[in-house]
């Protein structure tokens, strides 16, 4: 695979993501795989349900992906899906062996018409995300993992951008509320671009920086378009993030992709 790199230098703060560097990682991901490209498109153009099938199916993918890594939540979440198509229960069955969320699962699929017609008489976001919260499984912070996925404007605050957030003391909300303003792009694509960049270990984020792991990324990374610098992120006092608020402690993600 061969990536072709911007050409125009532009100095920009040493470990920071700033809205230039945020469309340099967004442009990496479009021309590094297929999977990632269409990931983007689908971030780009998320839509509501349209079905109570379809909200289900959304709803068990992020019940399975609850504490687990993405990679392994999708292997289960075919399994659990082909059970549920041939009409056997995942509880008790080998496709999942969580008890708890097998149950959740089991409940959502048997429920699906009437909680498809709750939620479709919903007008209102916030009530929208009150009643996602309160479905079988999802809790106050996966909810909004599960609102972004039905099209909702929201980003879903894991512990990626968490991290990406204090390295620039502010929030996930204000981190991608900037780089969406800024750049055009929408919540739910700002949100991905930053997710899928740090899950395959194409960077990096300490306490203080944000730094490209991937080799042909760093040679992108202090690069912009020919449209020019845009506006970067603001600085903010160190004392303005909490002390009681501590670093999101990760291991670091060694780099999934293919050297180029």
């Amino acid at each position: 695979m061969s990536v072709m790199a911007p050409v125009n230098p532009n100095p920009m703060r040493p470990g920071r993501l700033d809205p230039n560097r945020y469309i340099t990682l967004r442009t990496f991901l479009e021309q590094l795989a297929p999977e990632w490209r269409d990931e983007m498109i689908w971030a780009s153009s998320i839509r509501a349900p349209e079905t109570a099938e379809d909200f289900a199916l959304e709803a068990i993918y992020v019940v399975i992906c609850s504490g687990m890594k993405a990679q392994v939540a999708q292997r289960i979440y075919n399994r659990v899906s082909n059970r549920l198509h041939e009409g056997e229960a995942v509880h008790g069955s080998s496709a999942y062996r969580h008890k708890g969320k097998a149950k959740a699962i089991d409940r959502l699929w048997n429920e699906r018409a009437s909680l498809f017609e709750s939620y479709s008489t919903l007008a209102v976001d916030a009530e929208r995300l009150a009643f996602l919260g309160d479905l079988p499984w999802i809790g106050p912070i996966t909810r909004y993992h599960l609102a972004k996925n039905f099209g909702l404007q929201v980003i879903k605050p894991d512990r990626w951008l968490e991290r990406i957030a204090y390295v620039h003391r502010t929030t996930p909300v204000a981190l991608c509320a900037h780089l969406s303003k800024t750049t055009g792009d929408p919540f739910p694509l700002v949100d991905t671009v930053l997710w899928r960049c740090a899950n395959l270990g194409l960077i990096e984020v300490t306490e203080t920086a944000v730094n490209p792991l991937h080799p042909a990324l760093i040679e992108w990374w202090d690069l912009w378009y020919a449209s020019g610098p845009l506006d970067p992120l603001p600085e903010a006092p160190a004392e303005s993030l909490p002390s009681s608020q501590p670093f999101p402690r990760k291991r670091r993600t060694p780099c999934q992709v293919p050297r180029v």
